[in-house]
């Protein structure tokens, strides 16, 4: 672990971490000196203290074993949560366990990929996102939560600003914004989160529960609360991209890459306006478009 003041880029200190991989490191949102690292069955909490870093092993009684975490997020009076790869949420008081949520308390059913902490001027929220395709949002006591589904998506990012608006991010590159009702809605906010760019995750085929993420509509919570879902950015969805075509008439082009996907795009908007049905299975690798509006493409 290295510790590095961001205005400068000095070192403070540095730290070993972990035998095996890391894949979060976050600073509690109330403090310069507090931070917490997750990962392959690994969770510490970490304080620096002058130029070095001290840490405490999260401690998990006898009866329970160390699993894999993937993201973290804060409550108040020293309280963090870590999400397992199992889809349960982990509550900690200082290093010590204290509980543990399933899916029979309202958690996901598989991995929790991200978590954010929200300041509201009315209270904090913990927003987590899943592999089940829903975001989630828990009071500060991970008691009470109201579910949104982004139905067929994989959830890796959340991220929640002022004004209701929830970004949600998808590991096919696409990036939705919903407005989220309930009474921590208003008021600024800041948050600590995995990704610290604000996104949340969406799915590749395009289906909201209760609306199309085609042309925004709406998507409706567990508690019954109405939410307009606008998706502001679609994208390939892994690998290279290896095909690029421009309509020899109109301001449009199509795209194919690894992930077999071919779409087609509109240069004014930079938003993407269709694709083809299918994926090829081997992945594409060459496009091109004709003035009948046709595409032809090559696969591996």
């Amino acid at each position: 672990m290295a510790v590095h003041k961001w205005k400068t880029g000095a070192l403070v200190g540095t730290a070993p971490g972990a035998t095996s991989r890391i894949f979060v490191a976050e600073f509690r949102p109330d403090s310069d000196t507090e931070f917490v690292t997750a990962g392959i069955k690994h969770m510490r909490f970490w304080t620096v203290a002058g130029n070095v870093l001290v840490n405490k092993r999260g401690v998990v009684g006898r009866d329970r074993k160390m699993t894999t975490m993937l993201a973290v997020a804060f409550g108040e009076a020293g309280v963090t949560f870590s999400a397992a790869m199992s889809g349960d949420i982990w509550v900690w008081r200082e290093n010590m366990l204290e509980r543990i949520i399933g899916a029979s308390d309202g958690a996901h059913v598989g991995a929790v990929s991200t978590m954010y902490t929200y300041l509201g001027q009315k209270g904090t929220q913990i927003i987590t996102g899943g592999k089940d395709g829903l975001v989630k949002v828990w009071d500060a006591a991970m008691a009470r939560h109201k579910d949104y589904s982004v139905k067929g998506r994989n959830v890796r990012s959340v991220c929640r600003g002022s004004g209701g608006r929830l970004l949600i991010g998808s590991e096919s590159s696409e990036i939705f914004e919903i407005l989220v009702g309930g009474k921590n809605g208003g008021g600024g906010g800041s948050g600590a989160g995995v990704t610290g760019s604000g996104i949340v995750k969406g799915s590749a085929n395009g289906s909201v529960k209760g609306g199309s993420v085609r042309g925004g509509g709406s998507v409706r919570g567990s508690a019954g609360v109405g939410s307009s879902l606008t998706r502001l950015i679609s994208g390939h969805e892994e690998g290279e991209l290896w095909g690029l075509a421009t309509h020899p008439q109109e301001a449009r082009f199509a795209s194919a890459g690894d992930d077999g996907l071919v779409a087609l795009w509109d240069v004014a908007s930079n938003k993407r306006i269709g694709k083809c049905p299918e994926k090829f299975p081997t992945g594409a690798r060459y496009v091109f478009a004709c003035v009948s509006a046709c595409v032809c493409v090559a696969g591996v």
